[in-house]
């Protein structure tokens, strides 16, 4: 049977697995890009023209 998402059993094994994830999206790039994306995204809205200027 499968495990329930929110049985409170399986609430430890959350962070240990978000952790997990996070680290293999770091060998991926993805926390980067995430982050430069985020950085752009908060410059379009500030008016910045030139994004490069945040990375």
């Amino acid at each position: 049977m499968p495990e329930k998402r929110n049985d409170p059993r399986n609430q430890e094994k959350r962070p240990s697995r978000l952790g997990l994830h996070v680290e293999r999206a770091r060998g991926w790039g993805a926390v980067e890009d995430a982050w430069r994306r985020h950085r752009a995204e908060k410059a379009a809205v500030a008016g910045e023209r030139d994004i490069h200027d945040v990375t």
